[in-house]
């Protein structure tokens, strides 16, 4: 049997996930395209950009306007909404896991200063 480990922690108020950054949305986009077995040469062209530009907005390099955004949602057959809502989705799901993580750590080396063995790791 092993010790349990007690872990809370909070999260910052949503209005911290409705700043979608590039790195999201460029994850969001890249997944879709990839979903559909597109290549970036293929989307680009029906986005109407060039390859290399949107790589570097699936990479987070590169933060597209609007415009941009609706030609890409417009070439994977989507809303932009829908692309807005999948990057804040995205956000949220990794400020869930490294507020998790930080504070598993936290828990886990306080236990341990305590004079309790460390939780196993899985």
């Amino acid at each position: 049997m092993t010790d349990r480990v007690e872990v809370s922690f909070s999260l910052p108020p949503p209005t911290v996930f409705w700043r979608v950054e590039g790195a999201e949305l460029g994850a969001v986009i890249r997944a879709r395209r990839k979903a559909r077995r597109q290549t970036i040469e293929v989307l680009a062209a029906h986005a109407g950009m060039h390859a290399t530009y949107l790589g570097a907005i699936e990479r987070g390099v590169r933060n597209p306007t609007l415009d941009k955004v609706s030609d890409i949602a417009e070439a994977l057959e989507v809303p932009v909404s829908v692309l807005a809502r999948e990057a804040e989705d995205h956000r949220m799901k990794r400020a869930i896991h490294a507020a998790a993580a930080n504070a598993y750590r936290l828990a886990s080396t306080q236990q341990r200063h305590d004079g309790h063995r460390p939780p196993p790791r899985g």
